[in-house]
């Protein structure tokens, strides 16, 4: 067996919470802001998945590396889309070709997490998105950096840190229309915490996530109305 096969892998489970209405963001159950929720939870394990189920949406689990070197740039990518009514794992395992891929609900959130587990591991993610610059969808951009988490699990409570800033984008994008360099139509747009699906000419987001030993990764999707400010990154 080679070195890219031998490296562990790590659990992501799902649980869907069905309950209706605004999120409560005030209080801590849990350790985490009470009321209706998606829970994303990063579960460590020894070895490679080799199981069957992971293509099956309604297991709720993604496989990702527990030690992310050996794949590319030694990081594995979460894609995440948003469309429909459900929180759907499209494709649960990272661990053979470095790749997952998550769907969203339509709507907002605030989003957090805390790092669990065995003291020591560590998980450091970055999120990145694509737009396209002109309406035929010819040209894409560059990927443009949403921001960066890095978070160590440390003896005690894990606390809780909000990483909505994530999903929310800030700053300025060029579009060009026509697609042709220097035609005179280019002109600029610039946001202030807008949801990054929704980004004129939103094409991709994702994450890197470069993982070393962390063990599990407690993430909350709660629901929030639109116009939502996160604050910046922990």
């Amino acid at each position: 067996m080679n070195k890219f096969f031998k490296i562990a892998a790590l659990t992501v489970s799902l649980i869907i919470f069905t309950v209706g209405g605004p999120a409560v963001l005030a209080g801590m159950g849990n350790n985490m802001p009470s009321g209706p929720h998606y829970e994303l939870g990063l579960i460590g394990r020894p070895n490679v998945f080799n199981g069957s189920g992971a293509t099956d949406s309604s297991r709720h689990t993604i496989f990702i590396p527990l030690d992310s070197q050996g794949y590319v740039d030694g990081k594995v990518k979460l894609y995440v889309t948003q469309k429909g009514t459900d929180f759907v794992v499209v494709d649960g395992d990272a661990t053979a070709d470095g790749v997952a891929k998550l769907n969203l609900p339509e709507g907002y959130y605030a989003v957090f997490c805390r790092a669990l587990g065995k003291p020591g591991g560590n998980i450091n993610f970055t999120a990145w998105f694509t737009y396209w610059l002109d309406d035929a969808n010819q040209m894409l951009s560059d990927a443009i950096w949403m921001g960066n988490v890095d978070l160590t699990r440390a003896k005690g409570k894990s606390p809780t840190v909000e990483i909505s800033k994530l999903f929310y984008y800030t700053g300025c994008l060029i579009y060009d229309p026509d697609g042709t360099a220097a035609s005179g139509d280019e002109y600029q747009v610039c946001y202030s915490n807008e949801w990054v699906f929704d980004v004129d000419g939103f094409n991709e987001y994702w994450w890197d996530i470069a993982n070393n030993g962390l063990k599990r990764l407690e993430i909350r999707f709660y629901p929030v109305e639109a116009g939502y400010v996160p604050p910046p990154l922990p």
